[in-house]
């Protein structure tokens, strides 16, 4: 477990798990976290702000589960999602990004959004690819 950490970003993959809690991703060059390869890290109440590129970026089997996240003015989306990842984000606030708050940009990603705030990105709140298995249930878009 982390906590009340601050670094330009984190990486997880080959099947990490781990807790960041309270921690902050800011500025950093490419995506603020990138949960890779079977990795099934939680993170709760943390902060993924003006990173270059996405805030979050689940590929290759990536799980996760964000939780109470703030995920904003990023470069490009909020939580992108491609090639088997399938993350849970729950209770997040995912604004002011340069594209949407979610992109699950082929069929074979998806994930659970459950209770998040999407409001206010370029290019509105969804992205999803058709034949993507996604559970969206109660967010504000």
């Amino acid at each position: 477990i982390a906590r009340d950490c601050r670094m330009s970003g984190y990486i997880f993959y080959g099947g990490a798990g781990g807790v960041l809690d309270r921690c902050e991703a800011v500025g950093n060059g490419l995506s603020g976290v990138e949960i890779k390869t079977g990795a099934n890290p939680a993170m709760r109440d943390c902060t993924l702000r003006g990173n270059a590129d996405h805030g979050a970026y689940g590929v290759k089997a990536g799980r996760g589960r964000l939780e109470g996240c703030v995920i904003e003015a990023n470069g490009g989306v909020g939580v992108y999602v491609s090639e088997r990842g399938a993350p849970e984000v729950a209770g997040c606030t995912i604004k002011g990004n340069d594209y949407e708050a979610i992109w699950i940009e082929d069929a074979t990603g998806g994930g659970v959004f459950r209770g998040n705030d999407l409001r206010g990105n370029k290019r509105g709140a969804w992205d999803i690819a058709a034949g993507a298995k996604v559970t969206r249930e109660d967010n504000q878009e």
